[in-house]
């Protein structure tokens, strides 16, 4: 089989591929209602004003920004992701053996985001 430069570049993406695996995990935990609220996550949706339905909104359409690999008992991740009302959020999941962990939920704090709502700002030293 003949391959010509870069057309099967999208395939050797792995780091997107993979992604896209832990998102469709994501989503599927979030549709069957596989998921285990902390006691954390909902403390801190009551303090900020943050509905669960943004929650799982955000969850079921929103990208992988950051990964925690080594965090305990599961590795987590940082979503980005719009709400209803059109409102940057950011939701920490960890992606446990038969159920999705809310972790926690937050608006992103323009003092620690670039304008896009995904990249954290260089630490001023």
């Amino acid at each position: 089989m003949m391959v010509v430069e870069g057309e099967y570049m999208g395939i050797l993406d792995f780091d997107s591929a993979k992604d896209a695996a832990i998102l469709k995990t994501i989503q599927e935990r979030c549709s069957t209602h596989k998921l285990r609220w902390t006691n954390h996550i909902l403390l801190r949706l009551f303090q900020r004003g943050i509905s669960i339905d943004d929650v799982t909104y955000v969850l079921e359409t929103g990208e992988i920004i950051e990964h925690y690999p080594e965090d305990y008992p599961h590795p987590s991740y940082l979503i980005f992701g719009v709400t209803v009302k059109n409102a940057w959020l950011h939701v920490v999941c960890g992606i446990g053996i038969d159920v999705l962990h809310l972790i926690t939920a937050y608006y992103p704090d323009p003092e620690r985001w670039e304008t896009d709502g995904k990249t954290r700002k260089e630490k001023s030293q």
